[in-house]
């Protein structure tokens, strides 16, 4: 039997079918001993076979249930060896866990959610920039969000536009960042300005941070060539060039 935690794998072989051709079969489940057919659930699967597997979903998480298998045929319903099991618990995290490849520094309310920091700065913890080029031609960039969970989506806008100018040996923050492959995962991302804040509210836990300004994938929308920065001694919430080289921490959401 597989069991996660809202789901359980589990199968039946039907002997006979007590002098009736098989009308139903599957498996019947409640949070109490002996559970029919109109229990808490039931599967009903394919009549091709008296063998058969089916997925019981919809469970609680930690919670015990028990299961029978069911067949009808036009002489009433029999059943099964009655068997229990325990759904898996939800894995929740807090501040300072080491997972996902970094340091989880942020935990929404459920405690099951949140956000991850790389070990170290990106780039082999050399400073760069927010983009390719710094004159004002060059394109200006829909990445304007703030709010925690946005990061992502600054970080693939930048890439999106400053596509056209990289041939392929560009190095600017967003970039980086998605490169990273810490861990074994591919979705690090450069965090937006409340990101970024939060990763600055628990730098201690995280460690490896330098007093200096950190680049959020948060642009300033009326003034296209800067950008949001923290300072990782102060605090300061603060606008950059995008031309100036500044350091880098990648993350990633969970």
């Amino acid at each position: 039997m597989e069991i996660g935690e809202d789901f359980a794998i589990g199968g039946a072989l039907i002997h006979q079918a007590g002098g009736g051709e098989i009308l139903a079969q599957g498996l019947c489940w409640d949070t109490k001993p002996n559970p029919t057919i109109n229990a808490l659930g039931k599967t009903q699967e394919s009549l091709s076979s008296g063998e058969f597997s089916s997925t019981m979903t919809g469970l609680s998480a930690g919670t015990t249930y028990y299961v029978r298998a069911y067949a009808t045929n036009n002489t009433g319903t029999n059943y099964g060896y009655e068997l229990n099991f325990k759904t898996m618990s939800k894995q929740t995290f807090e501040v300072g866990d080491e997972y996902g490849g970094g340091i989880v520094f942020y935990v929404d309310e459920t405690g099951m959610h949140g956000l991850i920091a790389a070990f170290s700065d990106i780039n082999n913890e050399e400073p760069v920039s927010w983009k390719i080029t710094h004159n004002e031609e060059e394109l200006a960039i829909a990445a304007y969000e703030s709010g925690i969970g946005l990061g992502m989506n600054n970080t693939q806008r930048i890439i999106a536009n400053q596509a056209p100018l990289d041939d392929g040996s560009g190095i600017y923050a967003a970039k980086l960042c998605r490169e990273y492959q810490g861990g074994g995962y591919d979705d690090w991302y450069l965090p937006s300005a409340m990101e970024l804040e939060a990763l600055f509210a628990n730098k201690e836990i995280v460690g490896g941070f330098v007093p200096e300004e950190y680049l959020s994938s948060t642009g300033n929308e009326n003034e296209y060539w800067t950008c949001v920065t923290v300072h990782f001694d102060t605090g300061q919430v603060d606008l950059a060039l995008t031309s100036d080289m500044q350091r880098v921490r990648a993350i990633r959401a969970f």
